[in-house]
């Protein structure tokens, strides 16, 4: 009987090649995807590119839960770090309570949220060393982008907008503004040189070199002397930390790229200051040849070493010496010419600026910074929300100047969440530094065979966090993280050492048993951010769209094709408003888009202007709680409520521009006129008491415009801070203001105020060919009936009605 043979399994050997996983294959391409486009989009600064950004990061997100289930991993926060980022982002979802701006807030605390979902993408993408280097390529892979962007736009090979400045001869790239370009890349080159000492292929090697020089140059080219200091801090701190080997290769791979650059920029800078042309670029193959040839010699050494051995390192030291000597005295002549011209390019007068503590860029941040500490103070515990500097540092200024941003986010971060926030932030930073020691602990006590390993693991863990405190102290000094783009660069260094501290094991992490609980985060994270993200950007579209339309629509005469395109305006921001409850320039839109087809309805008698009217009515009380202190959209709201003949709302709206902006003049004008317009037509509308008040109000801003002039800071004025017109009322002021006064009866302060400019002591007269009705008929008041006389005599002659204006002055009753 034949034996059946049976067929055996072979064992599997350890050199399998593992299966691919292509789902999670396409998920780690979307998250490296989500990070790298974001600085080619002006850095995600406006609204519209951000509202993009939440719908691309809710479908990844949801992809990477998908995932994570998919391989039974069902952890959501697992390490210390976790929890501070996200106490981050729910810091912005409390500080909307108490928040000054609520529209303005919950548009912070989504882009919060955003940033905290990208950090939790990358952190669990990265599963693995690998994976982490990748990531790496891809933050550096972008940041080569931009530099090349503004490379090319310097030399007129690129038309891309706003990203070189001709006159100056910055370089602004994809980002638009010099100092968050030079930072980035400054922090780029720093993670480049992490790169380029753990690359083991040969080919790449001279990659990441002519990269690192081009981003380099860049920063030089920003002429940005924070930037600069930051680089030569994290350049000090990187090769303070690299261990052994890893030192040397970072001292060489930065100062070979930093004399490439510094070489290069003395045509370079020079050339497209005077006339960008692709003549330029050729003066890039300067800092091409040095890279080559460093590059070249760098690995000449090596062989040598590990041919021969440690023996062979003053060897080494005195060939590199002896070269650098004998190029030096070959090229005396060249090296003396690029000093010269280094001399008289603008890279000399702004590293000579680096000493200047007293210049306006230094002095203004102090002040910044001042105002934001007082604001914090105000709001100390959940903030005064996103937006919360813009509405409101106007209002602790001593002097008048314009500035969006706190230029400090430690600050930022304070006066928008509050002491909440702040700690939030704080212990992000001392959670990295804590792992960073946790790190050095496990390389300490790592045995023989793993100590390659571990320091390799140490060198790229510790390129990462020098460039994340690079970022954050320059983070502390400028406005970096207001752009979108910057945040996720930082979120991302965050995410890689957090992956790597979870891999490392250096946490004990602790994963969730249900499937559901992280598939339903998942579900509503992403439902948040992605229907939020598109209704927002359809009503932003549809405001930008309608803001054209509505300038069209205000110039045509009065007629039925007016009437039409106001109606079908007002039906189009009536549906953005319902689509972003939360966008005040929307309401303001659609007050203003009712206001002119009820003033061109009510010109007809047509029964629905009504109906406009309070529609009109009610937008302007939603922009108001949404923005109270938007100095354009009140001066919006004041043109609305003029046509919506509401008297008591222009008056209101003209008092929060001097609110939201006591140092600004024309605001002071602007309520002491449209106060005496509502008292006028209270006047003619039979409402006396309206009438007082309003007179009473123009009186007001008129004294609290004089109070608010002598708080100024008469230092700074004379040393030019203040920007734009003084608080000096101007000839028209005084006769509105004097107008009001007489009205009410108080002659002498009538005469007081008007009498300077009728005497041409405090300026040419009032551009109303009234006044001097008005000044006459204040002067007989106050007893000088032959001064008045004298002034009304001529423009009896000459004027009837000016004449018939003073005597009906002379006569009038006044409002007590």
């Amino acid at each position: 009987m034949s034996k059946k043979k049976v067929k055996k399994n072979k064992p599997k050997t350890e050199g399998t090649q593992p299966t691919v996983n292509y789902f999670s294959l396409l998920v780690f391409i979307l998250a490296a995807a989500l990070i790298f486009y974001p600085p080619f989009f002006r850095g995600l600064f406006f609204n519209q590119d951000m509202f993009i950004y939440h719908s691309l990061t809710a479908l990844v997100f949801l992809l990477v839960c998908i995932d994570k289930i998919r391989r039974r991993d069902y952890s959501f926060l697992s390490t210390p770090l976790d929890w501070a980022v996200l106490a981050y982002a729910l810091a912005y979802l409390l500080s909307i309570i108490g928040a000054v701006h609520p529209g303005e807030a919950v548009y912070g605390f989504l882009k919060a949220l955003n940033y905290f979902i990208v950090f939790w993408i990358i952190s669990q993408a990265v599963r693995s060393y690998r994976d982490y280097i990748n990531i790496l390529r891809v933050l550096f892979a972008s940041a080569v982008g931009v530099a090349l962007i503004g490379i090319m736009a310097a030399t007129g090979c690129s038309k891309y907008p706003a990203a070189f400045e001709p006159a100056t001869g910055v370089i602004l790239s994809t980002l638009q503004y010099p100092n968050t370009t030079a930072v980035y890349l400054a922090i780029a080159s720093l993670l480049g040189v992490t790169l380029w000492i753990v690359e083991r292929r040969l080919y790449l090697r001279p990659l990441y070199s002519l990269a690192n020089f081009l981003m380099i140059l860049v920063v030089l080219a920003t002429m940005s002397k924070g930037a600069w200091l930051i680089f030569i801090l994290g350049a000090v701190l990187l090769l303070l930390g690299m261990p052994g080997k890893y030192r040397l290769s970072s001292v060489y791979g930065l100062m070979l790229a930093m004399a490439a650059a510094a070489v290069t920029a003395s045509k370079f800078l020079p050339a497209i200051k005077s006339a960008p042309t692709a003549g330029a670029l050729k003066m890039l193959m300067i800092g091409v040849l040095i890279i080559l040839a460093g590059e070249l010699f760098w690995q000449m050494m090596l062989r040598i070493y590990r041919r021969w051995g440690r023996r062979t390192i003053p060897v080494i030291i005195t060939l590199f010496l002896l070269l650098a000597g004998l190029a030096a005295y070959q090229q005396a002549g060249k090296v003396q010419q690029i000093t010269e011209e280094l001399k008289v390019s603008s890279l000399a007068a702004e590293f000579t600026g680096l000493k200047d503590v007293k210049g306006t860029s230094y002095t203004s941040r102090i002040d910044f910074y001042r105002w934001a500490g007082q604001i914090g103070r105000d709001h100390f515990l959940t903030g005064a929300g996103a937006g919360g500097w813009n509405a409101l540092y106007h209002q602790y200024q001593e002097y008048l100047t314009w500035t969006t941003e706190t230029h400090s986010h430690f600050l930022q971060v304070w006066v928008e969440t509050g002491i909440v926030g702040l700690a939030a932030f704080i212990s992000i930073w001392l959670l990295l530094l804590y792992m960073a020691f946790r790190r050095w602990r496990k390389l300490r006590s790592s045995s023989e065979d793993e100590l390659n390993t571990e320091t390799e693991h140490w060198a790229l863990n510790w390129g990462v966090l020098t460039a994340a405190l690079a970022f954050g102290a320059h983070a502390a000094i400028d406005f970096d993280l207001s752009l979108g783009s910057m945040a996720i660069l930082l979120w991302t260094l965050f995410a890689l050492i957090d992956s790597a501290a979870r891999n490392d094991k250096l946490y004990t992490v602790k994963t969730m048993q249900q499937p559901w609980i992280l598939l339903s985060i998942g579900i509503v994270v992403a439902v948040v951010l992605l229907v939020s993200g598109q209704r927002m950007l359809m009503a932003n579209n549809i405001f930008v769209a309608g803001d054209a339309r509505m300038i069209q629509a205000a110039s045509l005469a009065e007629g039925a094709e007016k009437a039409k395109k106001l109606e079908n305006l007002a039906a189009q921001t009536e549906q953005a408003c319902k689509l972003d409850p939360f966008n005040a320039r929307c309401y303001a839109l659609y007050a203003q888009a009712c206001a002119l087809q009820y003033n061109g309805l009510i010109a007809r008698n047509d029964p629905n202007a009504a109906s406009y009217r309070d529609k009109g009515r009610e937008a302007i009380k939603r922009a108001e709680k949404l923005a109270p202190y938007d100095i354009k959209l009140r001066g919006s709201m004041v043109n609305s409520c003029i046509l919506l003949q509401d008297y008591d709302g222009m008056v209101r709206q003209a008092h929060y521009l001097v609110e939201a902006n006591p140092n600004d003049i024309t605001s002071y004008e602007t309520a002491i006129k449209v106060s005496l317009a509502a008292a006028e037509l209270s006047r003619n509308s039979g409402q006396p008491e309206k009438e007082k008040d309003y007179l009473k109000e123009a009186v007001s801003q008129y004294n609290s415009l004089i109070e608010q002039s002598e708080r100024a800071d008469q230092n700074k004025i004379t040393m030019g801070y203040w920007q734009g017109a003084l608080l000096i009322p101007s000839s028209d002021s005084r006769l509105n203001t004097a107008k009001a006064h007489y009205l009410l009866g108080a002659y002498q302060p009538a005469r007081e105020v008007l009498e300077p400019v009728m005497n041409g002591t405090a300026g040419p007269p009032p551009t109303d060919p009234g006044a001097g009705s008005w000044y006459a008929a204040i002067l007989y008041k106050t007893g000088e009936e032959a001064r008045a006389l004298t002034i009304v005599e001529p423009i009896k002659q000459s004027n009837p009605d000016l004449f018939a204006l003073y005597q009906n002055l002379i006569t009038l009753q006044p409002l007590r």
